[in-house]
């Protein structure tokens, strides 16, 4: 886990609770984790950060968490990308590096981000 420490995270979720929970989570752990309500302010936190993952909500009012993966591989190609949805059966079409259901499966995810650090 000590590889998880040099990473920098963007979250982008629009559901509040959900935010602060996975941030307060994430930030124990990571580098330094940034955290946003939609995929604008993502996009705007994005050139400033240069994030090494992007944890994204599949569904928010405005773009959408593929089409937001879309426009930053633009800027960053080499950014890993999570996925994030309420439903299984959501149509993810590969967008993400990592598709992953809500609620956050912990163990699950920290293996994600251990395997995107090395």
């Amino acid at each position: 886990m000590e590889s998880l420490k040099e990473l920098t995270i963007l979250y982008a979720e629009d559901e509040s609770t959900i935010r602060m929970l996975t941030d307060r989570m994430l930030s124990k752990r990571v580098k330094k984790i940034v955290s946003v309500e939609n995929a604008e302010a993502a996009l705007e936190a994005f050139d400033e950060l240069n994030p090494d993952v992007l944890i994204t909500d599949l569904e928010m009012g405005g773009i959408g968490g593929e089409e937001l993966i879309e426009m930053v591989r633009g800027k960053n190609t080499g950014v890993k990308t999570i996925i994030l949805s309420g439903s299984d059966e959501a149509d993810h079409s590969g967008q993400a590096d990592v598709f992953m259901v809500k609620p956050i499966n912990k163990k699950r995810l920290f293996e994600v981000l251990e395997s995107f650090a090395n």
